[in-house]
């Protein structure tokens, strides 16, 4: 016989005694320990427990601590941590200011949150944000996790932090996200719910000197990057065998609206942080949530690192050869990118396009070499800005690097539902467009042989429906001094103008060797 079985037994002659009215002024009240971490003490007290139960069931009238279908909870933290708040007057003056927002974000199509459904939640919540129920509800059976002293807790660390800082006086309700990850006594708190993503908050969400991927990315006085980052890390916390893990951007934009507030630029900051986090991951249906493994970006960025710069200017040639190869050919018929100039041979019947590393140097270098060619006509020269360069070579290595990762994903046999491999082709697309918006920054100068040698003229590269047709731009360009033209037919003014050129007035004809 142990302890647990004699408790059980005690417990249920005493239930049957009071069940029985023979006591009527006594009740028993049984506080269990279930959804907690105890019932992992052994299978005995398990047992115990199990069978605890289903004697109490016999009469019991149940009564959780805090139901989460009531708003017991915001009574709660407003009694302990508030000695008073506004008349309702003013409550229902801040609702409607936020439900105001939360309709113009409706039309503007960034959320399909209820602005009736926030104003009737936050006249009930308040001074607190509705979103901190429904985020606690993801935690709150979490081993460990006390519920809701913790969360008490946890929400006078936040008001105090608001009003020691003077940030009250800017706050309409007190948010989610104005958790301060940086503090120790929050960090502490927060071990208690999940202590493994203390690599994620390091990197991405909240680090000393503002060195995070959100602080990075909002700047000196922006919060958009930082209150969604920790939206998101507060869904993420869960430890449930099921769990519900992550908010879409239209839950951060309902959770975050407020009066001033432009959700514009939120979305914007929630898709770099999308690019840009670490440990930041994509459910199938488009949720983010942070996890303790880095994501794609995160092994995106190790890959790029591994490049040298011989690798990516090997991958800058390949896609620089693909991007100006000539189709029509009547301008130039060949391509050489990034070559070495001592291996650039011209010859009489091809016209080439040399696209030369941007550098302080380029134009000495191209001049030397152009002077000393026969065939002066039949060189083009394309470079630019030899700031632009290293972007151009990161951007190159990037490229690479998710063209790597999407070839291991397939090479896996992932689904082309697969969550991971949507997420690169997305990835693939935003780093295409850097790349080629990098070139268009870049390689800007064109120079052509006339009669004062070398001339430049401007070209402006574009990059059009995942196409970039570098043949065409070079001819546009040339077009537009004059230099290269279409209306060569019989019936334009070309052949009298070739005529007038090539066979002066005494003579009628001339060999054809001479003529090229």
């Amino acid at each position: 016989t142990h302890l647990d079985s004699l408790t059980t037994t005690a417990l249920a002659n005493l239930l049957v005694a009071v069940s029985g009215n023979d006591l009527p002024n006594v009740c028993v009240v049984v506080t269990d320990l279930s959804g907690t971490a105890y019932h992992l003490g052994g299978a005995a007290m398990s047992e115990a427990l199990e069978d605890l139960q289903l004697e109490v069931g016999r009469s019991v009238v149940r009564i959780d601590p805090v139901r989460l279908n009531t708003n017991e909870l915001y009574e709660i933290l407003r009694t302990r941590l508030f000695s008073q708040v506004p008349d309702a007057s003013d409550v229902e003056a801040v609702a409607d200011g936020y439900a105001k927002e939360l309709e113009a974000a409706r039309l503007m199509d960034i959320t399909t949150a209820s602005p009736d459904q926030l104003r009737a939640d936050i006249v009930a919540a308040y001074p607190f944000h509705p979103a901190i129920r429904d985020l606690y509800a993801r935690f709150r059976e979490n081993p460990g996790f006390q519920q809701t002293r913790a969360l008490i807790r946890l929400m006078r660390l936040v008001a105090a932090e608001l009003w020691e800082t003077g940030e009250a006086k800017h706050k309409y309700l007190v948010g989610a996200q104005d958790l301060d990850l940086h503090s120790s006594q929050v960090m502490s708190e927060i071990r208690q719910i999940n202590s493994k993503l203390e690599n994620a908050i390091a990197h991405d969400i909240a680090a000393e000197g503002g060195s995070s991927v959100a602080e990075q990315i909002d700047g000196a006085g922006a919060t958009d990057a930082q209150d969604a980052a920790c939206l998101l890390f507060l869904s993420s916390l869960s430890q449930a065998v099921n769990p519900i893990l992550g908010l879409d951007r239209s839950e951060v934009a309902a959770y975050l609206a407020r009066p001033g507030r432009d959700l514009n630029t939120l979305r914007q900051a929630v898709d770099q942080l999308q690019t840009q986090a670490w440990y930041l991951h994509a459910t199938r249906d488009g949720k983010l949530f942070f996890k303790d493994t880095e994501n794609l970006v995160a092994k995106m960025e190790t890959y790029t690192k591994g490049q040298l710069k011989e690798k990516r200017e090997s991958e800058l040639r390949a896609r620089l050869n693909v991007m100006f190869d000539p189709k029509r050919k009547d301008c130039y018929q060949e391509v050489r990118a990034l070559p070495a100039l001592d291996q650039v041979q011209l010859t009489q019947d091809k016209v080439l396009l040399v696209v030369f590393r941007p550098s302080d140097q380029a134009l000495v270098d191209i001049g030397d070499f152009f002077s000393h060619q026969q065939y002066k006509n039949r060189a083009l020269f394309l470079t630019g800005i030899s700031a632009g360069y290293e972007v151009v070579l990161q951007r190159a290595a990037e490229v690479s690097a998710i063209n790597l990762i999407i070839a291991e994903l397939r090479a896996d046999n992932r689904r082309e539902d697969d969550p991971q491999l949507v997420e690169a082709e997305n990835i693939r697309s935003k780093k295409e467009s850097q790349f080629y918006q990098a070139c268009r920054e870049t390689f800007q100068a064109l120079y052509y042989p006339s009669k004062n040698g070398l001339t430049p003229v401007e070209l402006e590269p574009k990059y059009v429906a995942n196409e970039y047709k570098g043949e065409d731009q070079i001819i546009a360009a040339l077009e537009e001094v004059a230099k290269f033209r279409k209306d060569t037919g019989a019936d334009t003014t070309f052949p009298t103008s070739l005529e007038n050129k090539l066979w002066p007035e005494h003579q009628k004809e001339v060999q054809w060797g001479s003529v090229k």
